[in-house]
């Protein structure tokens, strides 16, 4: 598309729009300085790129207030973030959908992220985003699902933030417990945003060849979910088995450096299968990015769009976030995304199974070195590349036995009506654990702070697990019970 000249005579004056502000005063995007120290203990967004970023925000055909929009936020952007190099504007249809449509590059990868999160927190009534780089080709996707979407993969992602106020009044909780369903994406899990950015950027470099290419990876499942049905437009496995995919069974007990283990058979596969290819979720510098340029962006702007009432009062801010830590590229990613462009002070909790050694400090880990657990999705016995050790990142640890998870499980499915697997059982009980130290009490006890819980996946992948089906049925009878057999009992 060539260059078109700004429409913008009459609007470089325009009043800036309305920006949520943080209690402190400050604008959602605060750059740390100085910037050549701030960024650089983050990996770039996009190691692969070599010509620059750019970003296209669309607008509804023939909404003028739209258009309008298009241009104050053009503007705005012009004034607060100098340092963006080019900006085009254009003023006509670009397909069926939208009429007016920028540009705005930017040859600083450190800037991506903080700048797609402020866009997508001050994002107003526009129809979707597009990032990618500089030849056109897309990268991330934010659509807005309020039309038909073209396939499966336009429904990963912007799950739904819920408040788990009955878990809360349970606890004796004064702050907001939110939970971030992420079973309501498409393919079920939290691990189809990484699978669908692995594949795209993959065939993007020329690495994945749809056709030809066959894609390897080590995963408990829900990756492998994610990555079947990306690639392809009873449980794990037989959801695997549905998408087209084959399944290798590996042993648990297997070291993650064993030739028998998970990656160790994968490895071999891609040595030996002509087009083989491990996208490598441990390593993979877009697992955490994925996380970082979507996950985070739709909690911060579900908690900052959310106003502060009488009921329900907030901060305005994620105060603490808690996940479990599996590759690491969750937690990791997630973090980025608060502390870089929403709130530095965000107490960030990880949550590591009782057997596994991810948890900082090692002696952590000490007690249950080598311990097995049922709890899937979460926990290792090396620490994968992805997970950030980066000072002031992850701010503590906590360790989670199986029982406390699926306690959490049943509380989640009793006291609030969601149906979640293990590791968000992990991910409650977790914080429900860091509620009981000192920071964790002064955070409970404050009205308004707001505490954000990831819950990765649902009950789909474990209905024919031996703990869910003696949680489901062989569980005490309810009172109502009772009741029931009563009114049966009596003639009619």
């Amino acid at each position: 598309m060539s260059p078109y000249k700004s429409p913008l005579q009459g609007y470089e004056n325009a009043d800036p729009l309305p920006t949520t502000i943080n209690p402190d005063g400050k604008s959602l995007y605060n750059p740390p300085g100085p910037r050549s120290a701030a960024y650089d203990e983050f990996p770039k967004p996009i190691e692969s790129s070599n010509n620059g970023f750019d970003f296209h925000i669309y607008y509804m055909q023939n909404v003028e207030s739209e258009l309008k929009y298009a241009r104050e936020l053009h503007e705005r952007i012009r004034r607060e973030f100098p340092e963006l190099r080019i900006y085009k504007f254009w003023e006509k249809p670009v397909g069926p959908h939208p009429t007016a449509m920028f540009e705005v590059n930017t040859f600083n990868p450190h800037q991506t992220g903080a700048f797609f999160s402020w866009l997508v927190v001050n994002r107003g009534p526009c129809s979707s985003y597009r990032v990618g780089d500089m030849d056109g080709e897309t990268v991330a996707f934010m659509p807005r699902p309020t039309t038909i979407l073209d396939s499966a993969l336009d429904a990963v992602g912007n799950t739904p933030l819920i408040r788990l106020d009955r878990i809360a009044e349970h606890e004796g909780l004064k702050c907001n417990l939110l939970g971030k369903l992420e079973y309501t994406s498409a393919g079920g899990s939290v691990k189809d945003r990484i699978a669908k950015r692995m594949v795209e950027v993959a065939e993007k470099e020329g690495k994945l060849v749809p056709g030809k290419s066959v894609v390897i990876e080590p995963t408990s499942g829900n990756t492998g979910i994610g990555l079947a049905m990306a690639c392809a437009i009873k449980e794990k496995e037989a959801a695997l088995r549905a998408l087209g995919a084959e399944v290798v069974r590996t042993p648990t007990e297997a070291a993650s450096d064993a030739p028998e283990s998970h990656i160790g058979v994968a490895k071999r596969l891609e040595k030996e299968i002509p087009g083989g290819i491990i996208l490598d979720q441990y390593r993979n510098v877009n697992n955490p990015l994925a996380h970082e340029l979507t996950t985070g962006p739709e909690i911060i702007e579900a908690v900052t769009s959310t106003p502060s009432t009488s009921t329900h009062p907030s901060s305005g801010k994620v105060d603490a976030f808690v996940a479990g830590a599996g590759t690491g590229g969750t937690i990791s990613g997630i973090a980025r995304a608060l502390k870089k462009s929403h709130n530095p002070a965000c107490t960030v909790v990880a949550v590591d199974p009782k057997g596994s050694i991810l948890a900082l400090p090692a002696s952590l880990n000490i007690a249950d070195t080598g311990a097995a657990y049922i709890v899937e999705g979460i926990g290792y016995d090396f620490v994968p590349d992805v997970l950030s050790r980066a000072p002031g990142l992850i701010d503590t640890w906590v360790k989670t036995s199986d029982t406390n998870a699926f306690d959490a499980v049943k509380l989640l499915m009793r006291k609030e009506g969601v149906l979640v697997g293990g590791s968000s059982g992990s991910a409650l009980a977790g914080a429900l654990a860091w509620f009981k130290t000192d920071e964790g009490k002064a955070v409970a006890a404050t009205e308004g702070k707001n505490v954000v819980i990831l819950l990765p996946d649902g009950i789909r992948n474990y209905i024919g697990k031996e703990w869910f089906l003696k949680m489901a049925l062989q569980a005490e009878p309810t009172p109502l019970a009772q009741q029931i057999a009563s009114v049966l009992k009596r003639p009619q």
